[in-house]
């Protein structure tokens, strides 16, 4: 139930913003930005993409790269793991995937890929 309860995107927005801007993904300096009209089309096509299959996102800059993220919560990962898992994809301000993978927050409070994601096949997650 708790998980559930996680899933919610407001919730998984909360975990991608904390995820991005603690695992060292996005560069020195840059900041959210929550306003998808600011972003080029392409991005914002994504975005609209993204939110239609449910999934949160962000995005961040440093006012010469971008940096959009979307993800998921992977309840089947978050349950073997015992803590909440992202299925996370970064992607650069051409649209080109920069990563993908599951992450979770450790112990510590610090961001590392979740070592049973299976990889970068989604069909494993």
């Amino acid at each position: 139930m708790r998980l559930r309860a996680v899933q919610q995107p407001s919730r998984v927005e909360r975990l991608l913003v904390s995820f991005a801007s603690n695992a060292g993904i996005v560069g020195e300096g840059s900041y959210l930005v929550r306003n998808p009209k600011v972003m080029t089309p392409l991005l914002q096509r994504m975005i609209a993409e993204a939110a239609g299959k449910g999934h949160a996102w962000c995005c961040w800059t440093d006012d010469a790269r971008v940096w959009l993220i979307t993800g998921e919560l992977s309840l089947a990962l978050s349950r073997e793991c015992g803590s909440p898992v992202l299925d996370v994809r970064v992607y650069r301000e051409d649209g080109a995937l920069a990563d993908s993978d599951c992450w979770l927050v450790d112990q510590d409070g610090k961001w590392r890929r979740c070592a049973v994601s299976g990889g970068s096949d989604p069909s494993s997650r």
